[in-house]
């Protein structure tokens, strides 16, 4: 039945499509890991963060489609909230304000992948719109097409092989090819040829999105996890980091966007995103006792904070079981006085995402299936 996926394809899409894709990957790693090691040159430590363009920790809304700061999580903050009890001497009428309670909150936009956009980008994508939910959606209907052409397909072939049989043999044809004229055949076959290159690209397109997105939700994640560490007295009387050994650590996302246009597909990507977070634990460690103490090439050095110094992703697995232990280099004196005894000594926290989206539900029937993704 010959390949289905043909050489003016896959020249196209190797030459085109993935060199780019690949080209971009690349500029990325070199231009992260050099923004991480330099210190801000000479004036630029007086420029907004909105005004620095490169990949510093703070990425500003305007730089939503920057396609070298696609995978960084854009206007995130964190706020510290602090509550004290606050009580008066009558004698001498003197003040003491007493810490309480200190609550950890981080704003962000949501993960989403702005550069690729939300809508057909020419004929090659077949139509295809929408975040990733929608795209996994497309690309599951695109497989199941793949395999209805291929059975139309067999079962024509033999078909045709078996009307031959039974009729007699015209000497000197062979049995063994079907001829160019057979119209019918030749359809089904390019109708089989047509749905396997599209979900071949697909495929492709939903991949990227998704390192995009997912390094996005990652980043935010860490983040929140390392702000509720911060607070070692909060965590030492309310017995946190015990429920977290035990149960993970809760990271919960609430998005404010509606269910239309742009923001849908927003929603979307977010939500696929925030689900794979499933797929991550964090645990604190020390020059001293990495997990993975032979691989310091893949450290990324942290220079901005005073007590994280580095940090490095660990993969495992393959597929839909592929895993992350990320690893959290920290200074060896936070370490030994801030860090929680039960955090110590490589104990892994996984992560444990849930989405609570505040948009219009009403408006789209396919956001009540967000929560089968998200929430765990």
């Amino acid at each position: 039945m010959g390949e289905f996926l043909t050489y003016d394809y896959m020249s196209r899409h190797a030459e085109v499509n993935r060199t780019e894709e690949n080209k971009g990957f690349l500029e990325k790693s070199v231009k992260y890991l050099s923004t991480l090691t330099t210190p801000l040159g000479q004036g630029e430590e007086m420029l907004a963060p909105d005004v620095q363009k490169d990949p510093r920790p703070f990425r500003a809304s305007s730089s939503r489609t920057d396609p070298l700061l696609s995978a960084i999580g854009f206007n995130i903050h964190i706020q510290s909230y602090s509550v004290s009890t606050i009580t008066s001497d009558t004698v001498s009428g003197a003040t003491t304000s007493v810490p309480t309670a200190l609550f950890q909150n981080v704003t962000c936009g949501a993960p989403a992948d702005h550069f690729r956009g939300f809508s057909p980008k020419g004929s090659d994508e077949k139509g295809f719109s929408g975040g990733l939910r929608r795209l996994e959606a497309s690309r599951l209907a695109a497989a199941e097409r793949v395999k209805e052409s291929q059975n139309r397909l067999i079962e024509a072939v033999s078909s045709y092989y078996t009307i031959q049989s039974q009729n007699r043999p015209i000497p000197g044809r062979s049995l063994r090819h079907i001829p160019p004229i057979d119209y019918h055949i030749a359809n089904i076959r390019e109708a089989c040829i047509d749905a396997t290159q599209t979900l071949h690209s697909l495929t492709w397109d939903i991949a990227v999105r998704r390192g995009n997105v997912f390094s996005q939700a990652l980043g935010i994640a860490v983040s929140l996890f390392l702000a509720h560490v911060s607070d070692l007295a909060k965590l030492q009387k309310a017995a946190w980091a015990d429920m977290w050994v035990r149960n993970g650590f809760l990271v919960t996302f609430e998005g404010l966007l509606s269910a239309a246009g742009k923001e849908l597909g927003m929603i979307e990507d977010a939500a696929v995103g925030i689900a794979m977070l499933r797929m991550v634990s964090v645990v604190f460690v020390t020059e001293t006792n990495q997990v993975h103490p032979n691989e310091d090439d893949r450290r990324v050095p942290v220079t901005d904070s005073q007590y994280l110094r580095w940090l490095r992703i660990n993969p495992s697995g393959n597929g839909s079981k592929t895993t992350y232990l990320v690893e959290l280099g920290v200074d060896v004196n936070y370490y030994a006085q801030r860090i929680p005894s039960q955090l110590k000594n490589k104990t892994s926290i996984r992560f444990y995402p849930v989405l609570y989206q505040m948009g219009e539900f009403a408006r789209c029937s396919s956001l009540s299936l967000l929560f089968d993704v998200c929430c765990c």
